[in-house]
């Protein structure tokens, strides 16, 4: 069977097991002229190993590898190395392939931001882990951000609403909660026990109960919409009447779904959290693919 062909495979430089199995797994499935890797140089220490592999098989396959380097201390300087390289076509070509499966979602939503400009094809695709450390995932989150030129249009005199898609990491949500004060949360919560989610995501709304008025909805992020419509029911009801702001914490592939409903309502803001110390055993092995096409 013939392979599908892109220019170019993006991902983000990463420590886990599914990182470097994932590229191999890509790699077997599409072929591609080059991958570039974005390297965050706070874990550089972490991915010693990754590297290795990674310009190994690129190596093997005849693949281009280049690194941008950046640094999550710096988030203009990191603004400015994706918009100098990925606003140009010629760097990436007419068909990209974005791998979010160790790629933080404030980049995931930064380079669509640049792509999306641009009259090429996307792709996407992310690899579920065998399992997740059940003790801790990151630690210390930092003060939530709202991306560049993604912070909404407030409305004077308006109450803010919170939409955020809850995942394991119960302190980001709390951070979250603490720093934008909401009259109104919605939490979004993932279908299914898979990773115990269920009991994992319970944990999100003890946190905050009592604090401000509070629902929940479902949705699933492994529908071929990744929860997009799920998503978009909640901004409806909520943006005639507040200001509001939307983060993804839950599975990685709502963060597309997101950055979809932000594109059909620029009036929303899209806030993340930013982690300082993350997990060495973060995951452990690969699982399941999900492929979709943003553009």
């Amino acid at each position: 069977m013939e392979k599908k062909e892109y220019n170019t495979l993006i991902a983000v430089l990463g420590w886990e097991d599914r990182f470097y199995e994932g590229i191999k797994s890509d790699l077997e499935s599409y072929s591609f002229q080059q991958l570039i890797i974005l390297r965050y140089q706070e874990c550089d220490d972490l991915t010693i190993k990754s590297r290795e592999l990674i310009e190994d098989i690129c190596t093997k396959n005849e693949i281009e590898l280049k690194y941008l380097k950046i640094s999550d201390l710096d988030t203009v300087d990191k603004w400015k190395v994706f918009d100098s390289y990925f606003s140009n076509e010629d760097n990436v070509g007419k068909k990209v392939l974005l791998e979010i499966s160790t790629m933080p979602r404030d980049t995931i939503w930064s380079v669509l931001y640049f792509l999306n400009s641009l009259n090429i094809s996307i792709d996407y695709i992310y690899h579920t882990p065998k399992s997740y450390n059940t003790d801790w995932l990151s630690k210390e989150p930092g003060k939530p951000r709202l991306l560049f030129k993604h912070s909404g249009i407030s409305k004077l005199g308006i109450q803010t609403a919170l939409i955020i898609l809850t995942g394991f990491e119960t302190e980001r949500t709390k951070q979250l909660v603490h720093f934008f004060e909401p009259k109104l949360i919605y939490l979004g919560v993932q279908k299914g026990n898979q990773f115990d989610n269920e009991i994992r995501n319970a944990e999100n709304h003890e946190l905050i109960k009592g604090y401000t008025e509070t629902k929940e909805f479902e949705l699933d992020a492994y529908t071929d919409d990744n929860g997009y419509s799920s998503i978009k029911n909640q901004i409806d009801e909520l943006k005639s009447n507040y200001n509001v702001i939307v983060a993804s914490l839950g599975p990685k592939p709502t963060s597309i779904a997101m950055y979809k409903a932000f594109l059909d309502n620029p009036e929303i803001a899209l806030a993340y959290v930013p982690a300082k110390e993350f997990n060495k055993e973060y995951s452990s092995g690969i699982d399941t693919k999900i492929f979709g096409i943003f553009k």
